[in-house]
């Protein structure tokens, strides 16, 4: 047998096409994690008070998160469509398009169109866990911070955060981890006109003639150091917020 070594690696950087699906997937894990931990911190706030009907409303919200990936994306394929799709109607109407246009038609476009579909689907889920977190913040901190005459961003800022803050950065790392394997959500939105790492890795190893799972297998151990790296350091912010 041929020992390789790490050429499998060299090759692999050397490719365009993989340093480009290395721009995609932290692109939209970048973006998507973003936009969702913002948003779902907020509505997190927004359904951690008393109000009539809060089970319903809590309810409600998880509903887009319970939807496989494979069906959002089929939904929002179709609101994505240059002639019926109500998204690119608005966008139309917004002079953002052209008549006749979609967001699917260009690389930029199908990685927006990606971000604004697991924004979406996922931002109920870090809400989710970020509403875990406020739920065992003792409510007499809040009482003795209104005494005091503390503002509402105040309390937000010295003690809704600070103590929110384990449970934001799990959230941030269950989210980080699936947003950088991001594949069945690119792959029905764009076809093979956009990839990421784990399907320039599929693509190589299964879908090609030449079946070369050289450069599949090498992106697919790159992905996996990826992950464990971020992993690292998302576990050694956790340390830190525990201190």
């Amino acid at each position: 047998a041929k020992v390789v070594g790490l050429s499998n690696f060299t090759q692999l950087f050397a490719s365009n096409e993989f340093i480009t699906a290395i721009g995609v997937t932290f692109t939209f894990t970048i973006i998507s994690v973003a936009l969702e931990t913002i948003l779902g911190l907020a509505i997190a706030l927004l359904i951690n008070g008393t109000f009539p009907g809060r089970g319903l409303v809590r309810a409600s919200i998880l509903v887009p998160w319970a939807f496989p990936t494979v069906i959002s994306a089929q939904i929002w394929y179709l609101m994505y469509n240059d002639r019926t799709g109500i998204v690119s109607y608005i966008l139309q109407q917004m002079h953002l398009l052209p008549v006749g246009g979609t967001l699917l038609q260009s690389t930029s476009g199908i990685v927006t169109a990606a971000i604004i579909t697991d924004v979406w689907k996922t931002t109920p889920f870090m809400a989710l866990l970020i509403l875990a977190g406020l739920q065992v913040i003792p409510n007499e901190l809040y009482e003795a911070a209104g005494v005091d005459g503390s503002t509402r961003f105040q309390q937000f800022w010295t003690i809704t955060l600070p103590l929110v803050a384990e449970s934001l950065v799990i959230a941030l790392l269950f989210r980080t981890l699936a947003a950088l394997g991001v594949f069945d959500l690119l792959y029905i939105l764009g076809g093979n006109q956009v990839q990421s790492i784990a399907s320039y890795s599929y693509n190589n190893m299964f879908t090609r003639s030449t079946f070369d799972f050289a450069p599949g297998v090498a992106a697919a151990v790159v992905l996996f150091i990826m992950g464990l790296i971020i992993s690292l350091l998302y576990l050694l912010v956790i340390r830190i917020t525990r201190r």
